[in-house]
């Protein structure tokens, strides 16, 4: 947990599995409107990510990753969003995370070893 009075931080890492094409895709994947946001589900598992949208929506996520301007991930509920990087609430997010002990990774698309 960060110090009194610091901000929780995001750090960047690098893919870590080689092999899988980092080209866009031409299929856009958004969140399902039938799959609601984690602040009307149950409490998210202790892996999972909290991905906190400007506007309140907060979502949990088992995977993720950026790719161009926007912020990749596999919902808990097993479908696919994608989010504009804009409207990811990154201070929201790191501290949500941050309460929990987990720190946020930004990292391009895995890649198929």
């Amino acid at each position: 947990m960060p110090a009194a009075g610091s901000r929780p931080g995001i750090r960047y890492l690098p893919p870590s599995i080689s092999g899988m094409p980092s080209e866009a895709s031409d299929v856009t994947l958004t969140a399902s409107p039938a799959t609601p946001p984690a602040s009307v589900l149950a409490t998210p598992r202790a892996q999972d990510t909290l991905i906190a949208l400007k506007g309140e929506a907060i979502y949990d996520v088992t995977d993720y990753w950026i790719e161009g301007s926007q912020l990749l991930c596999v919902l808990r509920s097993g479908g696919e969003g994608a989010f504009d990087l804009n409207k990811v609430d990154w201070e929201r997010t790191a501290q949500l995370n941050a309460e929990r002990g987990i720190t946020v990774n930004l990292r391009d698309r895995p890649r198929v070893q």
